[in-house]
């Protein structure tokens, strides 16, 4: 990878950590907005929908780090030796990619913003339905929730599609916890250091 291509792959991964801190800030604004004591139901219902489109936001430009980072593989084809497999992979431009900006932020595959299952939920939130749909033995459904999820009893883990727990910055789906928190400290983290890279 020639150092112009890293330079542009270098400011995008710094704007999309800008945009995922954006988000949060959105984020943040909804709550405090949301505790109004003078709000009209349609006020209220539009800062709780601001919430959480603004944890979506978030999760979509982490993802798009992610991706960046340690980008998707194919899949194995028919018959195709795990030697051969893994040679392929390695001759692909995005994991090349990959491999050149990872060594120079000192990132290693087991960091938490690999991980993008949070954001594939939402990103396939109708598969989600389909398959409640299909077992849930009670068909009962949280969703959009803000507040302690043990506020609701007698629902099943997997009935619980959007909550989020702003005590501890908890994103739940469907008896998944992922720490919002600590995603926001990750890509702050890499924010400073792409800003100590000199990268504009």
């Amino acid at each position: 990878m020639d150092e112009h291509v890293k330079s542009v792959f270098l400011m995008e991964l710094k704007k999309q950590c800008e945009f995922a801190i954006g988000a949060i800030h959105q984020v943040n604004s909804a709550l405090q907005a949301s505790r109004g004591h003078d709000l009209t139901p349609d006020q209220s219902r539009f800062h709780h929908s601001e919430v959480f489109r603004g944890l979506h936001s978030f999760l979509t430009h982490t993802s798009n780090i992610s991706r960046i980072l340690w980008p998707p593989l194919p899949q194995k084809r028919k018959k195709e030796s795990s030697s051969d497999f893994s040679k392929r992979c390695h001759k692909l431009p995005r994991v090349l990619r990959s491999k050149a900006l990872k060594a120079v932020l000192q990132l290693d595959d087991a960091h938490l913003l690999k991980d993008r299952r949070l954001r594939d939920h939402l990103e396939h939130y109708d598969e989600r339905l389909d398959d409640w749909e299909a077992n849930s033995p009670r068909r009962n459904i949280v969703s959009d929730m803000i507040g302690d999820p043990k506020a609701i009893v007698g629902i099943d883990d997997k009935d619980r599609m959007r909550t989020f727990n702003p005590n501890g910055a908890r994103y739940i789906f469907r008896g998944e916890e992922f720490d919002v928190q600590e995603m926001l400290n990750e890509v702050e983290k890499l924010h400073s250091q792409l800003k100590k890279e000199g990268v504009l």
